[in-house]
């Protein structure tokens, strides 16, 4: 096997323990079974545990957590923003759902939220850095706003970044809410964001 495609194999097998059952609760032991790979093969691709989280982490989490540069804000109006934003985050749960073959929807979504949660305690450099990605998501959704007033899309009379905050913590809400049941909503998620469309767009 290609050691690109030994990589993939340990990678996603780590990854989805680190998900689960979050840095300390992984042993070696448990990556060698789930990945199907001696030690040694392990240590080919990262020098110890740490190393193996900190990379399967940043390509898987950090980097996928990077919604808004997968998103033309430049070029889109708030209407399309909104689409383009939800089918984002849908794509990046399927991505994670595939991960975790077996798992439901809310196992994921809660997998999801209580991996954010510790990431601060085992990678806080890592934890810094998803912030910064949300940080920019945030400020996206203001310039979009921004846009779309100056362009008469929605009403001039309205706090941009207010609502730019309204609609980012839309998202973390729901996605907290619907863990506690059957998972995150993508559907749902985008009519809650047209309903705040709808109460701000010129008519």
């Amino acid at each position: 096997m290609h050691k690109n495609n030994r990589q993939e194999i340990l990678f996603q097998a780590a990854f989805k323990l680190f998900l689960l059952r979050q840095f300390k609760g992984v042993t070696l032991a448990d990556i060698e079974q789930e990945a199907g790979m001696t030690r040694g093969a392990i240590f080919y691709h990262a020098r110890n545990k740490e190393d193996l989280y900190r990379k399967v982490v940043k390509r898987y989490w950090i980097d996928n957590q990077d919604i808004i540069n997968q998103v033309d804000k430049d070029s889109v109006t708030l209407k399309e923003f909104i689409n383009n934003y939800t089918a984002s985050i849908n794509k990046m749960m399927q991505e994670l759902q595939k991960l975790l073959p077996g798992c439901s929807l809310q196992q994921v979504s809660k997998a999801y939220l209580s991996f954010l949660m510790q990431l601060r305690d085992s990678a806080p450099d890592l934890h810094d850095e998803y912030l910064s990605n949300r940080t920019n998501q945030l400020f996206a959704w203001n310039d979009v706003l921004r846009n779309a007033v100056a362009n008469g899309e929605i009403i001039k009379d309205i706090d941009t970044f207010a609502f730019a905050q309204a609609f980012l913590y839309l998202f973390y809400g729901q996605t907290f809410w619907e863990s506690l049941d059957n998972g995150l909503n993508i559907d749902q998620l985008r009519r809650n964001y047209m309903k705040i469309y709808d109460a701000i767009k010129i008519r």
